[in-house]
């Protein structure tokens, strides 16, 4: 089944119009994705890997994320992803903490992925065990301390995906602690 994304200009605006995901890559079209952090009790982030299957970085340690589909909201999105990769089901937005809206531009050998990724916090009290992964998307996930994933990337970086690693990496886990830091203060 062909996926269709909505199209946005490098301003993040609605150009009112859909093209086929591979399309978009080809030609490096401005897109939207979501990306959602999962985070534990204990802090830990969960990672997810890649299925070997996988087209773009198979076997890799990634975050639950994935496009936002033609006419499709940010949140629904949001949720969909999360429960198809790694089935937590009955969420609503509220459940969803928007901490952070990036703009990006990958180029790899097959694909020129430029996106605006809408980064989510979810947090949870799953184990491992609890979540029921799309074999076709994952092969497994695990929680891990900031720190301890922080060592682990510096050790055996090319396992990762560029969001798990480096400065991008470093940016976004001092955007979490802040916004996890705000809203403690809150309550």
């Amino acid at each position: 089944m062909k996926e269709y994304l909505d199209i946005f200009d490098e301003n993040n605006k609605s150009l009112n119009e859909k093209k086929e995901r591979k399309i978009v890559h080809e030609k490096g079209l401005w897109h939207r994705e979501v990306s959602i952090w999962i985070i534990n009790d204990k802090n830990e982030l969960l990672i997810q890997k890649r299925a070997a299957t996988k087209t773009l970085a198979p076997n890799k340690w990634s975050l639950c994320a994935g496009h936002i589909m033609a006419g499709e909201t940010i949140m629904e999105a949001a949720i969909r992803e999360t429960e198809e990769e790694i089935g937590i089901k009955n969420l609503c937005p509220a459940d969803f903490i928007l901490f952070d809206i990036r703009k990006s531009s990958n180029i790899t050998d097959t694909v020129q992925n430029n996106n605006y990724k809408y980064c989510y916090i979810l947090k949870t009290n799953y184990k491992e065990s609890d979540f029921k992964i799309q074999e076709e998307e994952l092969s497994e996930v695990k929680f891990i301390s900031f720190d301890d994933l922080r060592k682990w990337t510096k050790k055996e970086s090319d396992i990762f995906t560029g969001s798990l690693k480096g400065e991008k990496f470093e940016n976004i886990i001092t955007k979490i602690q802040d916004k996890l830091k705000e809203l403690e203060e809150e309550y």
